[in-house]
């Protein structure tokens, strides 16, 4: 009988010490970035938890693959589980308006301070050096302007390319 209760505690041990061992490695890839860089694609038509917006809704109108703006500001917020060195954003752009676009991060110091690089003509993919970002609540903010943008222009976002780099 004392056996197979000692057969029992061992089984009991190491049950629980497995279980714990698996609830340490899952919370701990909650934050941990495995790669060098983390990678989040938007699309209109799809829900993403790792990028929230476009916002505020007054200001853009959905169509089944894309996104209309329609007044700007835009916004969109990116989940960063930990500080990276760098930004890759690319937007699929559909710009039929004679204004520049531009895209913009963020960045410590007063309210509404944003950091405006150039955006690259190819692909439209704007670089962002991160070690000036705000964070709120492990996310990184970024505007979308088109100044003076109208309902009756056309500036449409089809997708969202986001690179969070080590």
């Amino acid at each position: 009988m004392e056996i197979s209760e000692i057969k029992f505690n061992y089984w009991i041990k190491t049950v629980l010490w497995v279980g714990f061992a698996m609830l340490l490695v899952f919370l701990l890839s909650q934050k941990m970035v495995i790669g060098n860089q983390v990678v989040y694609d938007w699309r209109p038509e799809q829900q993403n938890r790792f990028i929230k917006g476009p916002y505020p809704y007054g200001r853009i109108g959905f169509d089944n693959e894309s996104m209309t703006i329609i007044g700007e500001p835009v916004y969109f917020d990116v989940y960063s589980p930990r500080h990276f060195r760098q930004a890759r954003v690319r937007l699929d752009l559909v710009a039929e308006i004679d204004r520049p676009v531009k895209l913009g991060l963020a960045i410590k110091g007063e309210d509404w301070s944003y950091d405006f690089p150039n955006m690259v003509e190819d692909g439209n993919v704007v670089t962002f050096d991160l070690s000036k970002a705000k964070y709120i609540n492990n996310r990184l903010q970024f505007i979308i302007s088109a100044a003076g943008v109208t309902p009756a222009e056309k500036l449409t976002i089809n997708s969202l390319h986001v690179e969070l780099i080590k």
